[in-house]
């Protein structure tokens, strides 16, 4: 007797396995439209002790949880891709961070080298001043003197054309100003004295731009008062 309840216990596990498999091939075929036949799918559900209603939320359980099939397969190639992409941030990040280390080393060395060298820049600047402080008088007034004597008449050429600017510049505008009330003589004199204006200004220029000049044949000069045995 245990047997044969047994037997029927183990043939009734495997009925209802068999007819789980017969309604998802059911459900599938007719969500897929395999199986379109209105009696045909009644006559399924009969044999398979299934109703209509069951039967339509069967499909559209079958639609989502292909939608989530879908879903996970994607997730899967986007963990894939999030390992790979994470790997090769973590490269990019080792270079930037080789690279840095490398830039940083070379930055100190160029800024130690410069620091050197502005060291010995400030050192001969200093040399070079007293070589010209400790030179005896009578030399450096020697070396100087006609270049000198050229930045002074220069500088003092430049001054007085700069005052003739502002007389003129200051005449013109009261002139100006004045308009009809202006003397007649003063009219006719306001058009030369815009040409000597700007004649005074072309002037102003000139003697400007010799200035720099003069002041680097002076250091050129003083390039001669460097030798150690001027004392």
């Amino acid at each position: 007797m245990v047997s044969i309840l047994e037997k029927l216990s183990g043939r009734l596990k495997q009925r209802q396995t068999e007819q789980s498999g017969q309604w998802s091939q059911f459900v599938c075929d007719v969500t897929d439209e395999r199986m379109k036949n209105p009696d045909e799918i009644l006559s399924g559900l009969d044999r398979l002790g299934k109703s209509p209603e069951e039967l339509q939320k069967a499909c559209e359980l079958l639609v989502q949880r292909r939608d989530w099939s879908a879903t996970v397969a994607t997730g899967s190639d986007a963990e894939k891709q999030y390992s790979e992409r994470l790997e090769a941030i973590q490269r990019e990040e080792s270079a930037f961070a080789k690279l840095t280390e490398k830039h940083e080393l070379k930055m100190s060395e160029l800024v130690q080298a410069r620091e050197v060298t502005a060291a010995t820049i400030s050192k001969a600047a200093d040399a070079r001043r007293e070589l010209l402080r400790t030179v005896s008088a009578e030399t450096a007034s020697g070396v100087y003197a006609l270049v000198d004597q050229r930045i002074q008449e220069t500088t003092e050429e430049l001054e007085r054309v700069r005052r003739l600017i502002r007389d003129s510049s200051h005449w013109i505008a009261e002139v100006e100003s004045r308009a009809e009330s202006a003397a007649t003589a003063d009219t006719e004199r306001l058009g030369g004295q815009k040409q000597r204006l700007k004649e005074l200004k072309a002037s102003e220029a000139e003697l400007s731009g010799k200035l720099p000049a003069l002041q680097d044949e002076r250091n050129a000069a003083a390039d001669k008062l460097l030798k150690p045995e001027l004392i």
